[in-house]
């Protein structure tokens, strides 16, 4: 699964909102549906974000990526 994909899975199960993601990451709203739509490849930097705002460690997010996750 594709980082995007595992985001937007993520978001759905846990029931977050964009907006919630952009209020705790501090990243703009642009940038995450650019990310979410697989237009724009984050950063490890900011992918650390985007878990932080998903409440989970970075590993776990990764492991959802690549298809190990618990989610």
């Amino acid at each position: 699964m594709d980082i995007h994909l595992a985001i937007q899975h993520i978001l759905t199960e846990k029931n977050i909102t964009i907006s919630a993601v952009s209020r705790e990451s501090g990243l703009t709203r642009s940038y995450i549906y650019k990310v979410l739509s697989g237009r724009h490849s984050p950063t490890i930097y900011t992918l650390s974000r985007f878990a932080e705002a998903l409440e989970m460690p970075l590993s776990e997010l990764i492991m959802v990526a690549e298809g190990d996750g618990f989610i």
